[in-house]
Parts: structure tokens; sequence; C-alpha cells
């Protein structure tokens, strides 16, 4: 089947995840027929891998992964084979990582890293993990393979610094105002050096201005032989905003961020309409052309939350 559109990146949390957490069975049947019809589907995330990984297979995925917004980039999986190969990693640096742990531990701020392949949390956080992270019934959907629910790595206190070299992001979630003061004095701190996402309006992301979703697509395109005119990209949040606009076509789901929105040439239903899948839908119909098309201020603005 010849197709304009050969490969679609998908973000998970606030796109292809329904607001409970879980994915539904339908979007589960529409991936493993973009598979079988040689259309190429892979994960886009700010999740570590340990979490991609998981959703992937229940995806029935082999497809390469971008993980933590770009940071950490794989190969897919060869034909009978587990193993993937790291094609990219942009740590934050010593000094980036020790000035922003002072900064979080003097508000007093819950924060957890990413390590690596997997998430950390000092022990004093242990109390604190936001409520919106777990919840009964992601526990059980995950007995399903469905989430991305796993058991984080505890620290001892005061020694996230000790795997400098190591951590690509920092995460904190706290009050609005709270947030915003963080972001202020990281950015104040380290200008031109971290960047700073909100991912929700309590949850920030501190990583490395080197790394974005849309640099990693567009070498994961290059590796398998695609254009970014091939490309499609769909997401909910700012961290999805380079990846969308250098993306042959950029959908954004209706809850989507107005940022975001702004960027897109597609808007798809919510990720609770099952938005992404349906417009996968679409390109397997030969419904969405390849040409992208005029971006409207407008036309985002009232079709986006």
């Amino acid at each position: 089947m010849e197709q304009d559109i050969r490969l679609v990146a998908v973000d998970l949390d606030g796109t292809l995840f329904r607001s409970d957490g879980t994915i539904s069975l339908f979007t589960r049947r529409v991936i493993k027929e973009a598979t079988r019809a040689g259309l190429s589907v892979l994960v886009a995330t700010g999740r570590p891998r340990c979490m991609a990984e998981r959703v992937a297979g229940w995806l029935g995925l082999d497809t390469p992964l971008i993980c933590c917004n770009g940071a950490r980039v794989f190969s897919g999986k060869p034909p009978g084979s587990n193993e993937r190969k790291l094609w990219g990693f942009v740590p934050m640096g010593e000094e980036e990582v020790l000035g922003v742990t002072s900064i979080l531990r003097e508000m007093d701020v819950y924060f957890h890293v990413h390590i690596e392949d997997t998430l950390a949390l000092e022990a004093r956080n242990l109390r604190r993990v936001p409520k919106n992270h777990f919840s009964i019934r992601r526990f059980l959907w995950t007995s399903f393979g469905g989430y991305w629910m796993v058991r984080p790595k505890v620290l001892r206190d005061g020694t996230t610094e000790k795997y400098s070299g190591l951590i690509p992001k920092i995460c904190a979630d706290g009050p609005e105002d709270v947030i915003a003061e963080v972001e202020s004095r990281v950015l104040k701190r380290f200008p031109g050096r971290l960047q700073c996402v909100k991912t929700d309006r309590t949850f920030l992301e501190i990583m490395s201005v080197k790394v974005n979703k849309g640099e990693a697509l567009a070498a994961v395109a290059t590796r398998m032989n695609f254009s970014m005119d091939q490309v499609a990209a769909i997401g909910d949040g700012d961290n999805d905003i380079e990846m969308v606009s250098r993306a042959g076509i950029g959908v954004a789901v209706a809850n989507g961020s107005p940022k975001l929105c702004l960027e897109a040439s597609d808007i798809a239903l919510s990720n609770d309409d099952d938005g992404p899948a349906r417009f996968i839908l679409d390109i397997l119909r030969g419904r969405v052309s390849r040409e992208k098309r005029k971006r409207s201020d407008t036309r985002a603005a009232a079709d986006c939350s």
C-alpha cells in the first residue's frame, strides 16, 4: 500500500493516554492495523525508557523510542531480539544538576529525576509523590500492560548529585506559583544552558537546551530513510512543539496546549475521544495529504482547549 505519510510519532501523556491514564483497545487495534499496512508508528515521550518500552510492547511496536523529550533515543528492535541500541543521549551537566537540586531543596519542592532509563527520587519525597501519578485504576491497568507505572528507584536524601552525568531531566511538582518561581530561578541561574517546559500547570521539566523531540524525530527519520515530509507527529503539550512544527503533518489533539495548537497544521479529536488513533486511520484511508497546510492561528485557537 503506497501512502504519503510513512512514519507517525505519537506522544503518550495527554495524547495516546486518556485522562484516566489508560489506552483504549480501539487505539491498540488501529496501531496494529497501521503496522500491518506498513505505516511505522513510534512513541515520542517525556517518559524514561522503562515506561516507554512497556507501552510500546503492549502496542506491539518494535520501532525506535524517543524518550525523556528526546534526551535519550533508542533504535528499533531487530526481528527476534529485544535489544535496542542507544542512538543518542544528552545529559544535564554536573553543575546544572547541582544548581537545580539546590534550588528545589531550598524551596522544599517535590522532585524526581531520570537516571538513564528509569525514574529516581529521594526518600524524603516518597510521601509527596503527586497523587495524579498513581491511582487504583492505573495500578489495575498496569496488570494488563496498558499503563506506564513502574517502581521508581529510591535514593538516600541528598544523594541525587552522585548521578550527575547520567541525568537527562529533573522534574518538579507543586503549586502553580511555586513552580513559576522554580522556573524563574533556574532560568536566571543557567541562562542559555537549561530550559524549563510545563507539561501541566503544576509540573515542570528541566533539561538541557539542546534537547527537544523535534531534533530527535528528525534524527530517527534520517536513520529510517524517511524525509520529514513523510512524517506525522501528534502531541498535546509544549514539549511537543518542536516535533509537531518540524513534521510534514503536525497534529495537536483538541485538548492540547494553546502554544502547540498554534503550531499545528491539523487538529485531531481529544485524547479521550481516541483522536490520535482516528487520525492514524485517516492516514491509512488516504484522507491526509502530505502537503503541509497553512497554519491558521484563528482555526487552531478555536479548535483547541
